[in-house]
């Protein structure tokens, strides 16, 4: 059981991606944090500007050619 439904649905997505690839395909999955402004009053998790997770994930998908 989770009692986190983000860790929840980031796993099954990932799961389910790496179940349905083809033999010998790269796959994977890139978790993308909450942007500052999406957090509640008193709410404290990670979150990054939209600027540095595209940075980020551009990143990521270079690293794989």
């Amino acid at each position: 059981p989770s009692h986190d439904a983000g860790a929840l649905l980031c796993n099954a997505g990932l799961f389910h991606t790496l179940a349905a690839a083809r033999p010998g395909t790269r796959a994977g999955f890139i978790h993308v944090p909450m942007l500052p402004g999406q957090l509640g009053a008193g709410e404290h998790e990670p979150t990054m500007p939209s600027e540095e997770s595209e940075r980020a994930v551009r990143a990521a998908i270079s690293a794989l050619h």
